[in-house]
């Protein structure tokens, strides 16, 4: 107890097939000549394919890759490149010798072997050195990362206020890849339909993605994956700034609040949604995880508490939470920690209210409420009541199958404007709908002739 033990492992693995772990990628180039790679998907639970370890995001070490190779092909990991040795004992083949890296879940650790060419792009001074790496004949595919990556790494790193963590950030383009793109720490590794010279939206989001999991993923990372929206929310999140920064014109902010919170909507509708934070615990589940509700309506949580509490006491409340948890492994009480303190020295959030208290039924219960407005036009007020939504096939199948669907509450932050305000950019909550109330009653209608409309900019999920 309290000791510290050196253990050795001698171990022999497979090269699989699967795309998954460690595996090999046969590919034909423009001469029709086939070639072969090897490189590595680790996330969730595949780094135990590759070698012996404790592959839970908790066990969080320090990972020194080195990696033999025959003089003819390159690697590529994490960290940089220390040094090259020839193999002493099998000519014409090199080791390559990586630099440690800083602590990180294993899912995070990442290598490839093969034939590459890189293009990289000069940066201001203390810039992040950038490279793309394709094979031989597809470097075309670097030319849109090159564009944006630098400038959307840096833009990130300025406005949350934490720089860069590691010394270097490559790109791989892979031609054949199980998803878009994986935010493996230093080396993000893409499909290369996604990095094909292009300006379309989707390219660019999932660019800013897989950066920004720079800082919400891999810097802090979950404990365990039922709370995959941490990394996954934060990383879609903060992808719709940095692709705002790089291309303002397009109000990306806008149009992904839309799409997004339709497709929350569309499933978030159904008895066969889960919550935000589900059950999770053999591989099968975990894979499940990576689904609509982790990306989007972590997001759309996200962009609720951004509207609710400002941007500034956000953005400062994300700061002191990645700065108290960089290179460990925090929870989601953690997060609303951090918020609410910043929150309540900004005045953003009354005294006595927790975002903790405030979240939970957004994040470990089903669905999404919709709420009702009854106004009385006679004495000017207004009845708030919220129930949870569901499709009317749903509704009547749900009750008739367990009765009152409609038991879940939500702490919901009040918006609304009326015809003689005109004010739809105010978001922060002129009243909080509390879910231990049957309903709500406001006075600050306007004349019974005048409009009011609620929820502005859908700052809340409702």
């Amino acid at each position: 107890e309290g000791g510290r033990y050196r253990l050795h492992l001698k171990y022999k693995g497979r090269l699989s097939k699967a795309l998954s772990g460690f595996y090999r990628v046969a590919y034909t180039d423009k001469a029709n000549i086939t070639s072969w790679l090897a490189t590595t998907t680790f996330e969730p639970t595949e780094a135990r394919r590759a070698f012996p370890c404790f592959d839970e995001p908790i066990f969080k070490a320090r990972f020194q890759i080195n990696l033999a190779r025959p003089d003819s092909l390159s690697t590529l990991s994490n960290m940089p490149l220390r040094s090259s040795t020839p193999d002493a004992k099998k000519p014409g083949w090199v080791w390559d010798h990586y630099e440690e890296s800083p602590l990180m879940s294993t899912y995070l650790v990442s290598f490839y072997v093969g034939n590459l060419q890189s293009a990289e792009r000069t940066l201001p001074e203390g810039g992040t050195p950038f490279k793309v790496w394709a094979r031989p004949g597809a470097t075309d595919q670097t030319r849109f990362a090159l564009s944006m990556g630098p400038d959307m790494l840096r833009f990130l790193g300025d406005y949350i206020g934490v720089d860069n963590p590691l010394p270097k950030q490559d790109i791989l383009a892979l031609p054949s890849f199980i998803s878009d793109a994986l935010e493996n720490w230093g080396l993000i590794s893409f499909g290369q339909g996604c990095l094909r010279p292009t300006r379309n939206r989707r390219s660019h989001t999932i660019l800013g993605h897989e950066l920004a999991h720079n800082w919400f993923g891999n810097l802090v990372t979950m404990r365990w994956w039922d709370d995959i929206w941490l990394n996954e929310g934060f990383a879609t999140y903060f992808s719709t700034l940095a692709v705002n920064h790089v291309r303002p014109e397009w109000d990306i902010h806008s149009l992904y609040a839309v799409n997004s919170f339709l497709k929350v909507f569309s499933v978030d509708a159904l008895h066969t949604s889960h919550p935000l934070i589900p059950s999770a615990d053999t591989p099968s589940d975990l894979h499940q995880l990576f689904d609509a509700i982790t990306y989007f309506k972590g997001y759309y949580m996200l962009r609720m508490l951004n509207h609710t509490l400002g941007e500034s006491t956000f953005q400062k409340g994300c700061t002191r939470y990645l700065k108290s948890h960089q290179y460990s492994n925090p929870s989601q009480d953690d997060l609303w920690e951090h918020l609410t303190a910043q929150a309540h020295e900004d005045g953003a959030l009354p005294d006595d209210m927790q975002l903790s208290d405030v979240m939970r039924s957004w994040t470990r219960e089903t669905g999404y409420p919709v709420i009702t407005v009854t106004r009385n036009y006679s004495d000017g007020t207004a009845q708030i009541t919220q129930t949870r939504f569901l499709r009317p096939k749903e509704d009547v199948e749900g009750r008739t199958k367990s009765g009152d669907i409609n038991g879940t509450s939500w702490w919901i932050p009040l918006t609304f404007t009326s015809e003689e305000e005109l004010d739809f950019d105010t978001t922060s909550p002129r009243r909080w709908l509390d879910p231990s109330q049957e309903y709500t009653t406001l006075d600050e209608m306007p004349e019974d002739d005048k409009w009011v409309m609620f929820n502005l900019k859908a700052s809340s999920e409702i």
